[in-house]
C-alpha cells in the first residue's frame, strides 16, 4: 500500500468505519487543519472504551470527519485551485453559492451544517491571507433554543380552560350576589386576576404577584392601549439601570373592562389578606377562591388537579408562538420600552421629562470617592511596560493567596494569611506608583484604579477573585485605544461599546471570559465615573437597555439628512442612519462596510441586491455568527433603496480605481477618512437626540430598533396584524417597507417561513435566538395582546350590564351615546368607548405635539471639511513645479502642506491618488517624472496637462 493511500481503521462499538488518509503537505493549511484535529481527537478517544454522551460524541466527530474529508476530495478534484490556496482567486456570489450547493446536495440535516461551515470558514481565511476576492456566505446556525409546551397533560388542561372560562362568561350573565363589602371586594379582585391571567397571559407566578401593586399605582392609557407596569427593584439579583420597569402587561379587552369597573367601585384600594407562611401568596390566594367558586357553582370536574397557572398557559400554547410563551414565564426576555420611549411610539409626540432627582443623587453617591486621575503628556509612551508590572504584581498576590489556602497547618495558614496582606499592602503601593509615574496615560491609571477597587472587595482574595485577576490580562487589548481617551468622558456609549466591540471581534476563540471582564470593568467605570452602561449582548451585562427610534422619528431624521444632498458628511450619516435602523448594523459593521459588500447594488441584472457583513481591512466581526447577509430589497424602501445605490454608485465613480475592498466611507479621491468616524457618528447621534427629545438615545439604539420592528413584520399573517397602521405610513409616507408576514422569509431564502425568530436572529447576527429575544426585541408585549385578542368575544346585553357595572336602563343610554348598534358588542369595541377613570390612571410622561428644533447643520465638521481639498493640493503642487516657481517636488509638497495646514504623508497620499484623477504624468521617456522619484505610480491618463493648467486657473 503506497504512502499516499494509507488506509486507517477506526472501531466505534460494534461497527468499523473507513477512514482515507492522504499527505496533505502541499495543499492549503486550513483544508486540513480541521480533519487534522478530529483525527487527533478521535486517535485519542480511541484508547479506551467509550459509553454514553462520550459514545455518541465519538460516532457524532467520526461522521463528522466522513463529511469534511468529502468536502476535501470534491475540491481536489473541482476546484484545485482553492484547495492549493492559489492566490488572488476571483468568484462570484452566483459561483460561491454553486460551490456550497454542489458540496451540501447529497446531505441533510446536521451534515449540511458540517460541510457548509467548513467551506465557509476555508473561503474566510482564503480572502484574509491569500487575497481572494469573493463574497464570504453566512455560516448556517443551529437555534433550536426553546423547548416544546406540547405535553400529554396539555389536552385536558386545554378542555379545563374551556370549562372554566365558559363558567365565568355564565357568571356574567347573572347578577352578582350581594355580599359584604370586604368580601364583595375580594371577589372583584379574584375575578381581576382571574381576567388577567386567562385573558391577558399572566401566566408566570414572579409577573403574577406584581400585579396588585400595578394596580394600586394605576394604569397607563393611550391610544387603543391600556397597561400595567410591572416593577421589581432587581433582576436576577442585580438592579436594573435604565427603568425600575421589568414589564409592560397590555390589557385584552375584557381585562380593561374590569380594571374600568374595577376603579369605579373601589378606586386604588386593594383588599387585604394575611399572608400565611409555607401558603400561597394573599393575591393567589384570591384568585384560587375565585376559580373553586366557579368550579362549585357550575360542578366542574377537571380532567387533572387545579393548577390555575399551567391551565391559562395551555390556552396561551394554542395561541401564541412558542417564544411568546417563554417571554411570559420568564424574567429575562424582551425587555420592555422605558414609558416616555413607549409614550413616543403611541403618540408620535416628544415627551418632555425631566431626569428624576432621585437618579441624579444615586449617580452623585456612585461617583464619590472617584480616584484623581492625571493628564499625561502627549505623545504617549508604549504603555505596554506599565501594564506588564501591574500583573506581575496583582499575578504574585493571587499565587499567594492560593497557596495560603491549600495549607493546611492552622499556624501556617495564619501566617499565609499575614503574608497575603502585607503582600496587597504592596501592591496598593506599586498601584499608586504606576499611576504616578511619568508617561502613564489615562487608562492604565483606570487600570490601577480598577484593580484596586476589585482588591478591596476581597480580603482574602478568593478563588473567585483569583479567577478575575487572571481574566485581567484581557485589559491588554485595550491599550491600543489609550491615545483615544484623554479622559472617561471623552467617548460616549457608542465609541465605547465600538472599542469593546472590535477588541471581541479580534479575539481567537471562545470571548466569553473577555465579554465578562469588560462588563465587569465598564460597570466600575460607570459606577466611579458615571459612564453609560453598556449592555455586552453574550455576557453577564447588567440589565438591557432598552430603547428604540421610533418610525416616525427615523423619517424625520431622513428627511432632514435628504434636505442636505449637496453636504457630503450628511450623505454619509444618511448612509449609516439607513444601515442602522433598516439593516441593524452596529456602528463598527457600518463603517467598515466596502464597495464590493454592496453585491448587486445598482446591477440591471441583479433582482435582489444584498449587503453582506463580513470581514474587512478596517475591522473585523464580533463572531462567526456575524457573517451575514441582508437582503436590502426586502429590508428597505422603494426610495431608500434608489438613494443608497445613487450614493454608492456616485462615489464609486469619482475613485481612481476600481477596487471592491476600498472603504466606502474613505474620501474617493485621497483614499483617507477625511470625515473622520466619530464626526460623522457624533453629529447624527445629536440628530437622532433632536428628532426624539431623548438625550440618552445613541446610534446602537438602532439596532434594536431593526430587531423589534422587524419581528413584529416577519410575525404579521395580514397587514397592520401587529404594526399599527400609523406605524407604517403616515399622511401618504412609507414609514415602513409594506411587505409582511412569510413573503418576507421565503423571498430572503434564510429560513423557512414558520421560523420568523430565526431569520431575525440570522439578520441579526446572533449564534443564538435567545440573544435576540433578551437583548435586542422590546416590544413582545404588544405582539403578545394581539395575539391574544384572537381569543376576543362578543359579550350580550347581560354581559356588558355585569363588565360596565350599568343598570339596563344606563347600558341603554350609554350605547345610544356610544353609537353602538350590535346588541351582541365585540370586546374590543367595548373597551373602545368605556375608557378607564381619571382616578384609576397612572401619572404619564407630558407629550409634546411641538418637534423639538432640529441644528440648523447637522454638524459643525461639515463646514470645516472641503471637499476640493485633495484636488487643490494637486493644483497647487503642479502650480510650484512649473517654470515660474520650479521647486523640486519634496519641497512643492513641504510648502503646499504647510500652506494647507495639512501633515506631510497625507498630502503626499493624497497627491498620489489626485494624481491619477488630474493626470500630471506626461507619458514623456527619458527624464524620471518627480513623482517616479517619490516612488509614486501612475497607470493612466484622464485628459492632457495643457488642460490641467486650466483647471489649476480655475480652482484657484
Amino acid at each position: 500500500m503506497c504512502r499516499q493511500q494509507r488506509r486507517c481503521w477506526m472501531s466505534w462499538g460494534s461497527g468499523w468505519r473507513q477512514v482515507s488518509m492522504r499527505d496533505d503537505k502541499a495543499v492549503f493549511e486550513p483544508l486540513n487543519k480541521p480533519i487534522d484535529a478530529l483525527k487527533k481527537r478521535l486517535s485519542a478517544a480511541n484508547q479506551g472504551p467509550s459509553v454514553g454522551s462520550e459514545y455518541r460524541a465519538n460516532n457524532r466527530n467520526a461522521e463528522k470527519l466522513g463529511h469534511l474529508e468529502a468536502v476535501r476530495e470534491y475540491l481536489r478534484e473541482h476546484h484545485p485551485e482553492l484547495a492549493s490556496g492559489q492566490r488572488g482567486l476571483t468568484m462570484t456570489a452566483e459561483e460561491v453559492a454553486l460551490l456550497i450547493d454542489n458540496t451540501c446536495q447529497t446531505v441533510e440535516g446536521r451534515a449540511v451544517k458540517d460541510r457548509q461551515y467548513y467551506l465557509v470558514k476555508l473561503l474566510e481565511e482564503g480572502v484574509k491571507t491569500r487575497n481572494w476576492q469573493l463574497p464570504v456566505p453566512m455560516p448556517v446556525q443551529s437555534v433550536q433554543m426553546f423547548s416544546s409546551f406540547t405535553t400529554p397533560d396539555m389536552g385536558a388542561r386545554l378542555a379545563d380552560y374551556d370549562r372554566i372560562n365558559d363558567a365565568f362568561l355564565a357568571s356574567l350573565e347573572i347578577a352578582a350576589p350581594e355580599l359584604p363589602a370586604e368580601e364583595a371586594m375580594e371577589r372583584d379582585a379574584g375575578e381581576l386576576l382571574y381576567s388577567l391571567v386567562f385573558h391577558s397571559g399572566v401566566t408566570a407566578r414572579r409577573w403574577f404577584n406584581r400585579l396588585s401593586e400595578a394596580i394600586r399605582q394605576g394604569a397607563g392609557s393611550a391610544g387603543d392601549y391600556t397597561w400595567l407596569e410591572l416593577e421589581s427593584t432587581s433582576l436576577g439579583g442585580r438592579p436594573r439601570p435604565s427603568t425600575d420597569t421589568c414589564r409592560r402587561v397590555i390589557l385584552a379587552p375584557i381585562t380593561e373592562l374590569l380594571l374600568r369597573r374595577w376603579y369605579l367601585r373601589w378606586g386604588s384600594n386593594w383588599p387585604e389578606v394575611n399572608e400565611v407562611k409555607g401558603k400561597a401568596s394573599p393575591d393567589e390566594e384570591l384568585l384560587t377562591r375565585f376559580v373553586g367558586g366557579l368550579i362549585e357553582a357550575n360542578r366542574i370536574t377537571l380532567n387533572r388537579p387545579l393548577h390555575v397557572f399551567a391551565v391559562a398557559e395551555a390556552n396561551l400554547v394554542m395561541v401564541a408562538p412558542g417564544f411568546l410563551v417563554h417571554y411570559a414565564r420568564t424574567p429575562d426576555l424582551g425587555a420592555s420600552l422605558p414609558l416616555s420611549n413607549w409614550m413616543r411610539l403611541l403618540t408620535g409626540g416628544t415627551v418632555v421629562q425631566p431626569a428624576p432627582q432621585a437618579s441624579q443623587d444615586e449617580r452623585e453617591n456612585e461617583m464619590v470617592g472617584s480616584p484623581a486621575l492625571i493628564v499625561p503628556e502627549f505623545p504617549l509612551i508604549d504603555q505596554k511596560p506599565f501594564f506588564k508590572r501591574l500583573m506581575k504584581r496583582v499575578r504574585f498576590l493571587a499565587s499567594e493567596a492560593l497557596t495560603a489556602q491549600g495549607a493546611r497547618d492552622p499556624i501556617g495558614t495564619d501566617r499565609q494569611r499575614r503574608d497575603v496582606l502585607a503582600t496587597k499592602a504592596e501592591v496598593f503601593k506599586t498601584l499608586d506608583k504606576i499611576a504616578e509615574e511619568k508617561g502613564c496615560s489615562i487608562l492604565v491609571q483606570l487600570m490601577c484604579h480598577y484593580v484596586r477597587a476589585l482588591l478591596k472587595t476581597d480580603e482574602s482574595v478568593s478563588p473567585a477573585l483569583q479567577q478575575k485577576i487572571r481574566n485581567l490580562q484581557h485589559l491588554e487589548l485595550l491599550l491600543p485605544y489609550a491615545t483615544d481617551i484623554p479622559n472617561p468622558e471623552s467617548l460616549d456609549s457608542d465609541e465605547w461599546q465600538s472599542i469593546y466591540e472590535t477588541v471581541v471581534s479580534g479575539f481567537p476563540g471562545n470571548g466569553g471570559a473577555l465579554r465578562q471582564t469588560l462588563s465587569e470593568w465598564h460597570e466600575f467605570l460607570h459606577r466611579y465615573y458615571g459612564m453609560p452602561r453598556i449592555p455586552m449582548e453574550e455576557g453577564s451585562g447588567y440589565g438591557v437597555d432598552a430603547a428604540i427610534l421610533t418610525p416616525l422619528e427615523y423619517h424625520r431624521a431622513k428627511s432632514f439628512l435628504l434636505a442636505r444632498a449637496d453636504d457630503e458628511l450628511a450623505g454619509i450619516q444618511l448612509a449609516l442612519l439607513i444601515m442602522g435602523f433598516r439593516c441593524g448594523l452596529r456602528r463598527t459593521e457600518c463603517w467598515a462596510r466596502q464597495y464590493g459588500d454592496f453585491h448587486g447594488l445598482g446591477d440591471p441584472t441583479v433582482n435582489d441586491p444584498e449587503l453582506l457583513v463580513r470581514p474587512t481591512k478596517i475591522a473585523g466581526v464580533k463572531s462567526d455568527a456575524a457573517i451575514r447577509r441582508l437582503p436590502l430589497r426586502l429590508l428597505l424602501t422603494g426610495d431608500e433603496l434608489e438613494w443608497l445605490t445613487g450614493f454608492v454608485n456616485g462615489r464609486k465613480l469619482r475613485r481612481a480605481n476600481d477596487e471592491a475592498r476600498d472603504a466606502l466611507f474613505e474620501d474617493p479621491v485621497s483614499g483617507t477618512f477625511r470625515i473622520q468616524e466619530k464626526w460623522a457618528f457624533d453629529g447624527l447621534t445629536a440628530l437622532l437626540r433632536s428628532v426624539s427629545g431623548d438625550e440618552n438615545i445613541r446610534f446602537h439604539h438602532l439596532r434594536h430598533s431593526f430587531a423589534t420592528l422587524t419581528l413584529l413584520r416577519l410575525l404579521e399573517r395580514k397587514p397592520f396584524d401587529l404594526l399599527p397602521e400609523t406605524w407604517v405610513r403616515s399622511n401618504d409616507v412609507e414609514l415602513m417597507p409594506a411587505v409582511h408576514g412569510s413573503g418576507n422569509t421565503v423571498n430572503a431564502g434564510v429560513a423557512n417561513a414558520w421560523r420568523p425568530l430565526s431569520q431575525l436572529a440570522q439578520w441579526m447576527g446572533h449564534s443564538s435566538e435567545r440573544v435576540t429575544l433578551k437583548s435586542y426585541t422590546h416590544l413582545l408585549d404588544l405582539a403578545l395582546r394581539q395575539y391574544l385578542l384572537s381569543d376576543d368575544r362578543s359579550y350580550t346585553i347581560a354581559q356588558q350590564q355585569a363588565l360596565l357595572d350599568k343598570t339596563s336602563g344606563a347600558l341603554e343610554r350609554f350605547r345610544h351615546r356610544a353609537q353602538l348598534k350590535d346588541r351582541v358588542t365585540p370586546g374590543i369595541i367595548l373597551a373602545a368607548v368605556a375608557r378607564i377613570p381619571a382616578k384609576g390612571l397612572m401619572a404619564l410622561p407630558k407629550i409634546s405635539d411641538k418637534k423639538k428644533e432640529l441644528p440648523p447643520v447637522v454638524n459643525r465638521v461639515s463646514e470645516d471639511v472641503n471637499p476640493l481639498l485633495p484636488y487643490r493640493v494637486s493644483c497647487q503642487v503642479f502650480i510650484r513645479t512649473q517654470a515660474q516657481l520650479h521647486e523640486p517636488l519634496p519641497v512643492a509638497l513641504e510648502k503646499t502642506a504647510a500652506q494647507l495646514d495639512l501633515d506631510l504623508p497625507i498630502v503626499q497620499q493624497w497627491y498620489e491618488r489626485s494624481a491619477l484623477l488630474m493626470n500630471s504624468s506626461t507619458g514623456m521617456t527619458g527624464t524620471p517624472s518627480p513623482t517616479r522619484k517619490l516612488g509614486i505610480r501612475l497607470s493612466f491618463s484622464l485628459r492632457p496637462k495643457s488642460e490641467l493648467g486650466a483647471c489649476a486657473a480655475e480652482v484657484f
